[in-house]
């Protein structure tokens, strides 16, 4: 928690003023200890893909100002990030050309089936702000995995 401007004291047990301290990190019950559950006006969210891609859009009041020392009602799990699909193949042929000499045809495609898989918690250090509860960008997936990507190639071994 980090107090706003002005209001040195907002944060501390003794002049807590749920108002003007703000949630800068995860003790969230102002206990000493991180890693709190905040609370929620929803114990679960199932998001849908379009969600993922352009944010949850969610209401200014779902996570209410923390209450000192109580414990937050969210659940485990509440946020589940989006699926990951993803397959890949490969094709080879190999041609014999002479006693000496072989031909190898490889065709590999990767992401075969071009499933758009979203990337959450991109940054340079630590959860970026869209993993942050206090984000307006919260849930909006940052990046997406590479796309469909084909390459072919030959070998020739003697």
């Amino acid at each position: 928690m980090q107090p706003d401007d002005g209001f040195k004291n907002a944060c501390d047990s003794a002049g807590f003023d749920p108002a003007h301290c703000k949630n800068k990190g995860s003790d969230y019950n102002l206990d000493g200890v991180a890693n709190d559950r905040p609370n929620a006006i929803a114990n679960h969210v199932d998001a849908t893909h379009e969600q993922w891609a352009d944010g949850f859009n969610l209401p200014d009041n779902f996570f209410p100002t923390p209450c000192l020392g109580c414990v937050g009602n969210l659940g485990r799990n509440t946020f589940v990030g989006p699926g990951y699909l993803n397959l890949d193949t490969s094709l080879f042929k190999n041609f014999r050309l002479s006693d000496r000499f072989r031909l190898q045809f490889r065709a590999e495609a990767f992401n075969i089936l071009n499933h758009t898989n979203f990337q959450l918690g991109v940054g340079n250090v630590g959860p970026s702000g869209n993993n942050r509860l206090n984000s307006p960008e919260f849930g909006k997936a940052g990046e997406t995995f590479s796309p469909r990507n084909l390459q072919f190639g030959l070998k020739l071994s003697f």
